[in-house]
């Protein structure tokens, strides 16, 4: 391993103790998914959260807190016995910048079908993974079809659920790291995707700490920008990049000083 990789992991590694901490729980959406106990019911609050995790944190924590007052304190319970009328009825209207009270509807009544149908979403994204041959893109790409495919077609629904294939897809797979990684932070609810295969979330924050840290130089935060980050930190970590992604997305002016101060070669 180079000095330069020795020094990063020396710097990160004191990052990730700051705020692998259970109080910055409480300024990210994952927030929401630690209120419950069953696995079944962590795993639609944390969907629920990613998929909404994007603008004005205040606002899309309001939205979200909205919704899993709606879903009650058994979402999975609520969702296998709910349908389109119900929806209808009862659903208060709920929308949040992109995503309209029908685009919500629709979200909770696929997701109600999915349930139904595969018994929770990690045995649909167990069996996702199962068909992909060990490819994130392509077990998101199959996870995502189940959504997409029963959908009615909308810009915010489009918007919702990003193609894994042709973007970064951030939401997707920071729910990814939620749910596989497990420390003060993240889950660690699923354990058939090891981590290694788990690929950065690349959000503003953590691509302008990636271009400063050197990782790519892309301008934009694309799939390959994404995939290009995964395989440093895959360099300093082969067996959880991930470890590192929160501490780089809250990290602020940090890293900045960190890009200067770690020399190349």
């Amino acid at each position: 391993m180079s000095l330069r990789n020795k020094r990063l992991i020396e710097e990160l590694e004191t990052l990730y103790k700051k705020f692998n901490d259970r109080q910055y729980r409480s300024t990210d959406p994952i927030q929401f998914a630690y209120r419950y106990q069953q696995s079944e019911d962590i795993e639609i609050a944390a969907l629920i959260s990613a998929l909404f995790a994007y603008g004005n944190v205040k606002s899309m924590c309001a939205t979200i807190e909205k919704i899993m007052a709606f879903l009650g304190e058994h979402p999975f319970q609520k969702l296998q016995t709910i349908d389109s009328r119900t929806l209808q009825q009862e659903l208060p209207l709920i929308y949040y910048r992109f995503f309209t009270a029908d685009d919500i509807h629709h979200l909770l009544l696929s997701l109600s079908e999915i349930l139904k149908h595969e018994g929770s979403l990690g045995h649909c994204m167990q069996r996702s993974w199962n068909q992909s041959n060990g490819n994130l893109l392509e077990c998101l790409f199959d996870f995502r079809s189940r959504f997409v495919n029963t959908l009615k077609t909308s810009p915010g629904l489009k918007f919702m659920f990003p193609h894994p294939k042709e973007g970064a897809a951030k939401r997707l797979h920071m729910f990814m790291r939620w749910m596989i990684r497990s420390d003060e932070v993240d889950l660690g609810v699923w354990n058939f995707i090891p981590t290694s295969a788990l690929i950065v979330p690349l959000d503003t924050h953590v691509f302008k700490a990636a271009r400063r840290l050197r990782f790519t130089r892309r301008k934009t935060p694309s799939l390959q920008a994404a995939l290009e980050v995964t395989q440093a930190l895959k360099r300093l970590n082969p067996e959880d990049p991930l470890k590192y992604d929160f501490a780089l997305c809250h990290s602020g002016m940090r890293i900045a000083k960190l890009g200067s101060s770690v020399p190349l070669g």
